[in-house]
């Protein structure tokens, strides 16, 4: 028996796939998800089993949060301490110290030396401590004791303040109560101790120095009494003074013949040059050159020659074409040259005597300076040994007021801390400003919290 499957006559389009190039029927989409109508609808079918697991929940929290507050309560012990700021700085504000970062780091230094396990240790060997039902609950185990409470303790600086919050979580009030305050005071205890230590030992250093620096005052007065024995101390000052003068005087002196050498040399200079022909004649070099004797002369013969010549013309025995007058003319052009020639060689000797005079001019101002110099040269080396003995002297004055000043500081500081060793409240670095007292109600549970959290649950 066939079917309308088996059947090849029977197109695909009766068997519901679509036929080729016909239109497919229209398919209503997908939902995406469940719409607020759907969301209300399963809430109010299922409304009982919400209410129900809500209140079974809430009854649970409430529940816990009674057995909690009724079996294992905790209670918090709170005390406030305060870290010493600096003696000068007592009563100024956190804000106002002189260096508030370097302070807040001592009060977070502070915070966790009071966590510090051999404190606690110190405070768990206490009897009252072994006596509370905290310590009890360990049994044997004092280790995992000792940890617990390095737990459970905490200590932590306040902010922009100079104080510290310690607190302590127990399960009896007294008790919380108990160990803070045995935290505190133990911590104390040896803070104070150690200072007393600390003191001791700064008191003998200081000591110890004292006594070297009244030996080396000793020997520095000693060294300035033989300096004075073997140096004329109040002359030396005297002494400078009038080295000084001498020096200045010197100086003066050398600047003046300073000036002098820049003339001479600057005339060298400028003749260096020159011909000699071709320096400049003075009025003093021209009267000098006509004063002489033989220039004088040859000057004569040339006036009695034209004389003599004149005479001859003027009578007329003779023309200017004559012999003996021409001979006259040569004589006379014969005595002219000799008196130029002779003219010349005074002059270029006064012009050799003049560039001579300026170089030993100048070489006399530089040998003149030349020994003043060495006298300023020795006169300076006086001045600095004298300048050397003062500064010794008084290096050796400065030195032993310095030692004084330093051995009435180191006095006093002594004394300070004896005073500071024997009280026992300027040793301690914290000051309690605030006991731990009994808590009046627990801190955990929280009922607030757990009742809320549980309601938001």
């Amino acid at each position: 028996m066939s079917t309308a499957i088996d059947s090849p006559m029977i197109p695909s389009a009766a068997l519901g796939a679509p036929a080729y190039g016909l239109p497919s029927p229209a398919v209503p989409p997908a939902s995406s998800g469940m719409e607020l109508g759907d969301i209300l609808r399963v809430l109010k079918q299922r409304k009982l089993t919400i209410i129900i697991t809500t209140a079974i929940l809430y009854m649970g929290v409430v529940g816990g949060t009674y057995v909690a507050y009724r079996y294992f309560p905790g209670f918090t012990a709170v005390a406030m301490v305060e870290v010493k700021p600096p003696p000068d700085q007592v009563f100024t504000p956190f804000e106002s110290l002189a260096n508030p970062q370097q302070m807040e780091l001592q009060v977070q230094s502070e915070a966790r030396k009071l966590k510090q396990l051999w404190l606690l240790q110190e405070v768990l060997a206490l009897p009252e401590i072994k006596a509370t039902s905290f310590f009890r609950s360990y049994g044997n185990d004092f280790q995992k004791c000792l940890y617990d409470l390095y737990d459970e303790v905490g200590a932590s600086a306040v902010r922009d303040t100079t104080l510290i919050r310690v607190a302590f979580t127990a399960r009896k009030p007294d008790e919380a109560k108990l160990i803070v305050n045995a935290i505190l005071d133990q911590y104390l205890k040896q803070s104070q101790t150690s200072g007393q230590d600390r003191v001791a030992d700064k008191v003998k250093k200081m000591k110890e120095t004292q006594a070297k620096l009244s030996l080396d005052l000793d020997a520095k007065r000693r060294e300035i009494t033989n300096f004075r024995q073997s140096t004329d101390v109040p002359a030396l000052e005297s002494q400078r003074d009038v080295t000084a003068m001498a020096i200045a005087d010197l100086n003066r002196e050398l600047t003046l013949l300073e000036t002098e050498a820049v003339d001479y040399q600057t005339q060298l200079d400028a003749m260096a040059g020159q011909k000699s022909w071709e320096l400049p004649i003075t009025p003093e070099m021209r009267l000098q050159v006509e004063r002489d004797p033989i220039l004088r002369f040859r000057r004569e013969q040339v006036e009695n020659m034209e004389i003599q010549i004149q005479a001859l013309l003027k009578a007329g025995l003779l023309g200017d074409k004559h012999r003996q007058v021409q001979l006259l003319e040569a004589q006379k052009a014969l005595f002219q040259e000799s008196e130029r020639s002779r003219r010349e060689e005074l002059y270029d000797d006064l012009r050799a005597q003049q560039v001579e005079a300026l170089e030993q001019g100048l070489a006399r101002i530089r040998s003149k300076q030349s020994l003043l110099q060495e006298d300023v040269n020795q006169q300076q080396s006086r001045q600095r040994d004298l300048d050397r003995n003062l500064q010794t002297y008084e290096g050796h004055v400065a030195d032993r007021d310095r030692m004084e000043e330093q051995l009435a500081e180191l006095e006093m500081q002594i004394r300070e801390a004896e005073h500071t060793s024997r009280d026992t409240e300027t040793l301690q670095r914290m000051i309690i400003r605030q006991r731990a007292d009994v808590p009046p109600k627990p801190s955990f549970p929280n009922v607030i919290l757990f009742l809320g959290g549980g309601a938001m649950l």
